[in-house]
């Protein structure tokens, strides 16, 4: 889980990239007005590791952040 602020209204996309920078998961919330948000990210499939994921409003990157999955 982790919070998310969304600073204008539109299509908003999660991207989780491993320390290589692949993409592995990428999940589209759709339409989301401009707000904070909290939001679970199922990451039962992914391996314990260290991950970057990024949150994207109408296909521009706003915020890339580091975040590390333990069991």
């Amino acid at each position: 889980m982790f919070w998310c602020r969304i600073l204008q209204e539109g299509n908003v996309e999660i991207s989780v990239m491993d320390a290589s920078g692949q993409i592995v998961k990428k999940e589209n919330l759709g339409a989301m007005p401009q707000g904070t948000y909290e939001y679970y990210l199922n990451t039962e499939a992914m391996s314990m590791g260290m991950y970057f994921y990024s949150i994207s409003v109408n296909g521009q990157t706003f915020d890339i952040k580091k975040m590390t999955k333990i069991r």
